[in-house]
């Protein structure tokens, strides 16, 4: 709410959509973000946080998020990143910040890492790359890691990653850049 986003949706058939799933099956984060995908236009913004459990399977170096309802073993039963990159390759909203804290989260990344040096600009400068990136569409992945186990926990009753991402959340001060927060 701090940062404008909304905690819920209105449906077109009037109902209204949760954005926030605690403890969701496999099937309510497909659907949410479904549903989302046909509500969300291009002046939109979304964040997506993942907060769970990764795995990583060898045999077809494929990534997956363990929903709640996900059986031990079976990679059917888990989000793929193939399938986590549909979803959002069906949201056609201005700008998509997707935050995985879970182990293996760094393999659903595409491409390498980049970004602009923001600590080395001057404020004025920084103001005018932060208006140019804000009329760009945008995805941008934050990840607790690599392609590699993660600790769930030592961050005062959170992972170490969520702990530091919301530190830097609160000592935040006025628009931002997702690579800011990333590097901070």
């Amino acid at each position: 709410r701090r940062y404008g986003f909304a905690t819920g949706a209105a449906l077109p058939d009037g109902g209204t959509l949760p954005l926030i799933l605690k403890d969701a099956t496999r099937g309510q984060i497909e659907t949410a973000l479904f549903q989302l995908s046909q509500i969300v236009g291009e002046a939109d913004q979304v964040l997506i946080y993942y907060g769970g459990h990764g795995v990583f399977e060898q045999v077809t170096g494929t990534a997956f998020w363990v929903p709640s309802d996900a059986v031990a073993g079976v990679p059917p039963s888990y989000l793929s990143a193939s399938g986590i990159s549909e979803a959002l390759l069906r949201l056609q909203a201005g700008s998509v910040i997707v935050i995985s804290d879970s182990c293996y989260s760094g393999a659903l990344m595409r491409g390498g890492a980049g970004g602009e040096d923001f600590g080395a600009l001057t404020p004025a400068d920084r103001a005018r790359v932060l208006a140019h990136l804000a009329e760009k569409r945008s995805r941008v992945l934050i990840t607790s890691g690599a392609n590699e186990p993660v600790a769930d926990g030592g961050g005062d009753g959170h992972s170490v990653f969520a702990r530091a991402l919301l530190t830097g959340l609160e000592r935040a001060e006025g628009p931002m850049a997702a690579q800011e927060i990333f590097d901070d």
